[in-house]
């Protein structure tokens, strides 16, 4: 009786192993995404907070080496009025670099600080450069075929005023074209040119 008990222990614990042999394997953690790669995905681009200009001159936000501009802005950090109160200054440009790596911005009279948010290139959208306006005319930038505007800017290329020094001129339009396909610019009297940054629509 004791070995036929232990034979069929033995039998039992081959059948066992057997089984286990031929159950497929249970999924492995390490198929899903983890918690890193998923927040290396999701990243925030890079803040850039360029430097104050000095009066009438442009500052840039320059992104760090390998990385490109994706958006940007500006703050004016001192705007000028004639002693009347009329409107004395204007913001002249708040565009991409013409290299696409930062974002600039300038003002008429007073000083401004651009901020750039800098993605690495590989994920960064294309820059096109629209050509310079007619007077009181727009500006269009056009996307790549497959690609459409995910944002974009303006440069004023001459800009006109009163001899008084009053201002005469602003820019009439900074937006995405009605299809989505590009960008445009325009000023009321001078010359403008638009930026566009363009995404794959696939």
């Amino acid at each position: 009786m004791r070995m036929r008990f232990t034979a069929r222990r033995r039998l039992g614990t081959a059948v066992t192993a057997l089984v286990l042999a031929v159950l497929p394997a249970a999924p492995q953690a390490a198929a899903e995404p983890s918690g890193a790669g998923a927040s290396e995905r999701a990243a925030a681009p890079t803040l850039v907070v360029g430097p104050v200009s000095a009066d009438g001159e442009a500052s840039v936000a320059s992104c760090p080496d390998g990385t490109r501009a994706v958006n940007g802005g500006y703050a004016s950090a001192s705007f000028q009025h004639a002693n009347g109160g009329s409107i004395y200054d204007a913001v002249l440009a708040s565009a991409p670099t013409k290299d696409g790596k930062g974002w600039f911005a300038n003002q008429l009279k007073g000083k401004v600080q651009a901020r750039a948010l800098c993605a690495p290139e590989d994920q960064a959208p294309t820059l096109v450069v629209g050509p310079v306006s007619a007077d009181g005319e727009a500006s269009v930038a056009s996307c790549p075929d497959g690609t459409r505007a995910v944002n974009g800017g303006y440069a004023s290329a001459s800009f006109q005023h009163a001899n008084g020094g009053e201002i005469y001129d602003y820019v009439t339009a900074g937006a995405p074209t009605k299809d989505g396909k590009g960008w445009f610019a325009g000023q009321l009297k001078g010359k403008a040119q638009a930026r566009a940054l363009c995404l794959a629509t696939g």
